[in-house]
C-alpha cells in the first residue's frame, strides 16, 4: 500500500493536537497509526537531561489511554546515549526516526521497559 507522506503528517498532527487531553490525543493517534505499522502501546515522553531522567507524560494501547507522570532515571549508559543522539539530531545526522529491533541491546530502552513493567520488544523512536 502506497501512503502518502503529506497526508499521514496531516492526519498524525490532527490527531495529536486534535485534542486538549493529551491521554485522548495519544489514543486517537495511536488508533491511526496502528493501521499502518503493529503496535501494542504508545508512550509520550520527554526526556529531562539535568536530571539524566524519561519524563513519561500520557500511554495508550489497545484497550486504554492514561495520563501519567512518571519520572524514571535513565542511568548513565542511557544518559551518554541521549547526549549522542542529541547531537546527532542537532547536527540532523540521525534519521528520523530510530527503530530498536531488539531492546535489551539499547541501554534507554531495556531500562525503560524494565521499569515499566513492558516485556522486551522491538521499538519505535520518534522524535519531536
Amino acid at each position: 500500500m502506497k501512503i502518502d507522506s503529506n497526508e499521514f503528517f496531516r492526519q498524525s498532527t490532527i490527531r495529536l493536537c486534535g485534542n486538549l487531553k493529551i491521554e485522548e490525543a495519544l489514543l486517537s493517534f495511536f488508533k491511526y497509526i496502528s493501521s499502518f505499522i503493529p503496535a501494542d502501546s504508545i508512550y509520550l515522553e520527554v526526556y529531562i537531561s539535568e536530571m539524566n531522567a524519561m519524563k513519561i507524560i500520557a500511554k495508550a494501547t489497545t484497550e486504554e489511554a492514561t495520563k501519567l507522570d512518571i519520572l524514571l532515571p535513565v542511568g548513565k549508559e542511557g544518559d551518554t546515549a541521549m547526549a549522542e543522539r542529541e547531537v546527532k539530531f542537532i547536527k540532523d545526522d540521525q534519521p528520523p526516526i530510530q527503530l530498536i529491533n531488539d531492546s535489551a541491546k539499547d541501554p534507554i530502552g531495556d531500562n525503560l521497559l524494565k521499569l515499566l513493567n513492558e516485556p522486551e520488544s522491538s521499538i519505535l523512536g520518534i522524535p519531536f
